[in-house]
């Protein structure tokens, strides 16, 4: 896409995150977007669904939160580490249980061990849902700066994810990084 195609709000939204922002409408899920860094590290590369692209508000409010994860440097690394040490505290609480029913050992070690595992896993979801708010609040004002309606982008983007599953809702979100949809509405309408 030429500089003279791009609108003029996304021109304006490229040079409030400091570099270019690429979006590319890819085929995916409906209302599916994601953010990565390419080799050089300096150029966020947006990868939005094309169902995303009918609408200018939500194509602003997703291609916005992506952005911000990258301004504010967002990056899986630390929920990473707590997926690694609660997937090691697993292993190590089979190892530990495993041990102790073949010895006849105690189980506490093993029982600790998965405590130390579900913690940490919890630990990793929670920074994840912490960074999706930072970065819806973060797109709102990204967007106000070049000149589009933040906070209604925003939240067109956000009416666009599609609905959770009942389990979902009901506490599977606890062990996940994304806060439920309705969660991050009601902050984005209520100005956090």
């Amino acid at each position: 896409m030429s500089e003279s195609m791009v609108p003029e709000p996304a021109a304006r939204l490229a040079g409030a995150v400091g570099g270019v922002v690429v979006v590319a409408v890819a085929a995916g899920e409906e209302g599916q977007a994601s953010m990565e860094i390419d080799c050089t590290g300096t150029t966020p590369l947006i990868t939005v669904s094309g169902d995303l692209a009918a609408v200018p508000a939500r194509l602003y409010g997703v291609a916005a939160h992506e952005a911000a994860h990258c301004v504010l440097g967002h990056t899986d690394r630390r929920r990473r580490w707590w997926r690694l040490a609660a997937a090691g505290a697993a292993w190590a609480g089979v190892g530990a249980g495993s041990a102790a029913l073949v010895t006849g050992a105690s189980m506490l070690p093993a029982v600790a061990a998965a405590v130390v595992s579900v913690t940490c896993l919890l630990i990793g979801a929670a920074l994840g849902r912490r960074a999706e708010y930072a970065a819806d609040a973060h797109a709102v004002r990204l967007l106000e700066a070049a000149g589009v309606p933040g906070r209604q982008a925003v939240a067109a983007a956000l009416a666009a994810i599609p609905a959770e599953s009942a389990w979902y809702r009901a506490g599977g979100w606890l062990v996940d990084g994304h806060p439920l949809r309705a969660a991050r509405l009601r902050r984005i309408a209520g100005g956090a």
